[in-house]
């Protein structure tokens, strides 16, 4: 389970390789403004996405002012996710009635449920990324990991 922008949401725990603190980011001119950039996870460029831009979500006054502070991201496969905290693993509670609410979600709850007395997205990771923005992170992580294996090589 994991904060984004005031909301309690999870992954499927099968869905998600590691979580780790926010790494220095290699930011590149011209990214959309929810790619935050490229870090290196053993050799490998891996992109990372701002979940809370990506769904849309209005920055609360909060989140503004966390902004430098401790986040985490939740990589998934080749793409890593930067939420506002990971809050640990839950056991999936009583079921809920869908009410709408994941509007804001675009469409990425797959359901909601009960964990620790309150209610929790879950979000399904395949309907996370649209087919072109998979593509257009491969390329981004391709001329990220290039332009790294240049400065090694060159040094």
């Amino acid at each position: 389970m994991f904060l984004l922008a005031g909301q309690r949401l999870a992954l499927p725990a099968g869905a998600v390789r590691e979580c780790l603190p926010l790494p220095l980011l290699w930011h590149r001119p011209g990214l959309p403004r929810s790619v935050s950039g490229c870090f290196s996870l053993g050799g490998r460029m891996m992109p990372v996405v701002d979940l809370a831009l990506l769904l849309g979500l209005e920055f609360e006054q909060e989140r503004q002012e966390q902004e430098g502070l401790y986040r985490h991201l939740i990589r998934l496969g080749e793409v890593a996710l930067l939420v506002d905290r990971v809050t640990g693993l839950s056991q999936r509670g009583a079921a809920l009635e869908q009410d709408g609410a994941e509007s804001w979600q675009h469409g990425c709850v797959q359901a909601r449920f009960m964990a620790d007395g309150a209610p929790v997205a879950l979000l399904d990771p395949a309907r996370i990324l649209l087919e072109d923005e998979r593509v257009r992170l491969a390329a981004l992580a391709e001329a990220a990991q290039r332009r790294a294996d240049g400065w090694r090589d060159a040094g």
